[in-house]
């Protein structure tokens, strides 16, 4: 491709696979064991966000992950995207 062509091209995206907190899949004694970075970087989000409807937002987000409610993937690596899951 040419130089003309490329141009206006933007990056693509790239997103993680959805992943559900751990609680939801492993036994509570063997869960403890694990380190939930996607539980990590929700709550990073929530308390350092400059925008507070972000932080209200993730702070929902946070509460249905740990629920397990919502499964989330990182777009990029820094923006949250969830998928409900079935009841």
């Amino acid at each position: 491709m040419g130089a003309p062509m490329t141009k206006g091209r933007k990056e693509s995206r790239t997103r993680s696979a959805y992943q559900v907190h751990v609680s939801t899949i492993l036994p509570p004694e063997s869960a403890q064991n694990v380190f939930d970075l996607t539980e990590r970087k929700l709550r990073r989000i929530a308390v350092n966000h400059p925008d507070a409807d972000i932080r209200r937002l993730v702070t929902r987000m946070l509460s249905d992950y740990l629920s397990g409610s919502i499964a989330i993937a990182w777009e990029n690596g820094d923006f949250p995207v969830y998928s409900f899951l079935k009841a």
